[in-house]
């Protein structure tokens, strides 16, 4: 009699703790998809994708609702130089990578092969800098690679952010070209005008 009473128990308690996992998955999966375009594209997976725009070119601080304009004056602190990409999801069967669990976030990452290199050229001299100059050198990722450097697109993002590490010697702006080139040979650009960048 006892031991009937445990074992309805313990299959009632099994019971239970599987409907509550079930509940639980249900409730955190959705939270991991971003985007409509990609709709296997949840937390920690990273697709097969080619390049096919540059999307924007933009400033930080992000202050007063807006990211910094071509009129405004900021610290070098709090200089960003930042661009959006815009990617196409490959079709393959071979579309999904396997990096589950390396991200604690949701932003969708891709594994890029038709992308050479990111560029960002001078339209007017900077800091005693020829136009034409490539300054790429003088920006970093947040993991601390140069610009210059960047040859990682295995595990790419939509959004990209760049702090300056050049010398100042007084409160100007940056007129540029922000380039990137594919293995092809066909390049996407578009010309911005920083804010004044002060010590």
């Amino acid at each position: 009699m006892h031991g009937s009473i445990q074992q309805k128990i313990i299959r009632t308690t099994c019971l239970t703790v599987t409907l509550i996992a079930i509940q639980t998955s249900l409730m955190v999966l959705p939270s991991c998809y971003t985007s409509p375009e990609f709709e296997e594209g949840n937390c920690a997976i990273v697709r097969r994708a080619d390049v096919i725009a540059l999307d924007q070119v933009f400033f930080s601080p992000f202050s007063n609702g807006s990211f910094a304009s071509e009129n405004d004056t900021v610290s070098i602190e709090d200089f960003r130089h930042n661009l959006e990409i815009k990617y196409e999801a490959l079709t393959s069967s071979s579309g999904i990578l396997p990096y589950q669990s390396l991200f604690a976030d949701c932003q969708p990452r891709y594994f890029v092969e038709n992308i050479s290199n990111i560029q960002i050229l001078l339209r007017s001299s900077f800091q005693g800098l020829p136009p034409g100059t490539d300054i790429s050198y003088l920006f970093q990722l947040s993991d601390g690679t140069q610009l210059s450097r960047f040859r990682e697109f295995s595990i790419m993002v939509q959004f990209y952010s760049f702090t300056f590490h050049g010398q100042l010697e007084e409160v100007q702006r940056m007129e540029t070209s922000t380039i990137i080139y594919l293995k092809n040979g066909s390049q996407f650009k578009i010309d911005a005008i920083s804010p004044y960048v002060k010590n």
